[in-house]
């Protein structure tokens, strides 16, 4: 199954009906993140990031980190970059 990679824009359950698989990105803001899973909402606070934050996870970490985090944030919601296709 493939995924779209986009900035959050819809509900998750709205997503879910039209069974795609939703991947974090580095552009996505933190606040649509924690939003959507809250499950991310601990890992966030780990950061010391606020869940509210409407800034890009981008503008929080850098290098390596950054790849870190999105992996783990993934992993968390059960998806894998791996599967994203760009522009997909």
């Amino acid at each position: 199954m493939h995924c779209r990679c986009f900035y959050h824009a819809m509900g998750t359950k709205e997503l879910g009906k039209e069974g795609l698989d939703v991947v974090i990105t580095q552009d996505m803001p933190v606040s649509g993140i924690a939003n959507s899973w809250d499950e991310t909402k601990e890992i966030f606070r780990e950061y010391g990031i606020p869940a509210d934050s409407n800034k890009a996870l981008k503008e929080h970490f850098q290098g390596e980190q950054l790849d870190s985090i999105i992996s783990f944030l993934n992993k968390t919601i059960g998806s894998s970059d791996a599967t994203c296709i760009e522009g997909g």
